[in-house]
């Protein structure tokens, strides 16, 4: 799934980034941003993540445990101060409807909308409200909403500034836009990026996800995201508020996601990243998300 190439634009400033740490990464040092020149097969059918055979027991206790703490902390955080209610929600990238679910049993409105037909139809089956698509092409241009939510997604996505630009429109005058991402000063991001320069490439490629069809193509910090954000008038109002991205539970069955891993390689990952978890309740998060407003 890499690539070669010899320049690529910061989304940021539009500025030549330098290649770094290998030969699909790029770094823009006037925006501190990181991009990966990685292919995308969002329909494909062959990667386990997309598999018809997984179930919300599966996918809960292995990929999403901390996903739903996490998406309750950002409900609460987003019901502070809303006179209105129900919010009419969009989540991009609904997968197969975690949030959505969540959502709507506090009461909100929420649509989902999915590339990937197999989580679409997963999410659609359970009776919420998704589109298979893509955002915006596939939302009707008359319909607004009250919160635009991106959650684990926006660093998948090729074309941000396109985005950005529809989330505006998409968006009612006193709307707020939620990104959840993880975070290139975070803790493991550094670590896997000094192994990497050491030869050690494994962690490096783990947190671009190189090995799946949806590999991650940005890494931002919350100074490179605001940069981004205020080119389309989007203020930050709740600051980066920093979320779990690491949990023990499930960690065996998720490192086994990776099919390049055989068990030997799989156990030595099992024991590190045992050992280092009690260091990331201290150091700095590996995920954060902040909240935009008009």
């Amino acid at each position: 799934m890499n690539k070669e190439q010899s320049d690529k634009p910061c989304p940021i400033c539009s500025n030549t980034m330098r290649n770094r740490v290998c030969s699909w990464t790029f770094y823009c040092d006037a925006c501190d941003y990181w991009a990966a020149f990685l292919e995308l097969n969002i329909n494909s059918q062959d990667d386990y993540i997309f598999s018809e055979k997984r179930d919300d027991t599966e996918v809960i206790s292995f990929l999403d445990s901390i996903r739903i703490k996490n998406f309750n902390k950002i409900l609460d955080k987003i019901a502070m101060g809303q006179v209105k209610k129900p919010l009419r929600i969009l989540d991009i990238g609904c997968a197969s409807g975690l949030f959505i679910k969540i959502a709507k049993e506090r009461g909100h409105i929420v649509t989902g909308i999915e590339p990937n037909s197999i989580m679409a139809k997963v999410a659609a089956d359970k009776g919420f409200n998704v589109i298979n698509g893509y955002f915006p092409v596939a939302i009707p241009p008359t319909i607004k909403f009250d919160v635009i939510i991106f959650n684990d997604v926006f660093e998948h996505i090729p074309d941000v500034n396109d985005v950005l630009h529809h989330c505006n429109i998409f968006l009612n005058d006193t709307g707020a836009l939620v990104i959840n991402l993880p975070n290139s000063s975070g803790t493991l991001f550094r670590l896997a990026k000094i192994l990497a320069m050491a030869g050690v490439m494994g962690p490096w490629r783990r947190l671009w996800q190189v090995m799946f069809y949806t590999p991650h193509v940005h890494y931002f910090n919350s100074n490179s995201l605001d940069s981004l954000l205020k080119k389309y008038n989007l203020k930050n109002y709740s600051g980066a508020i920093a979320i779990e991205a690491l949990n023990l539970t499930g960690l065996w069955d998720r490192l086994a996601i990776d099919k390049s891993n055989n068990t030997p390689t799989r156990l030595m990952l099992f024991v590190g990243i045992v050992l280092f978890y009690p260091l990331t309740k201290i150091l700095e998060k590996d995920a954060f998300y902040s909240i935009y407003k008009k």
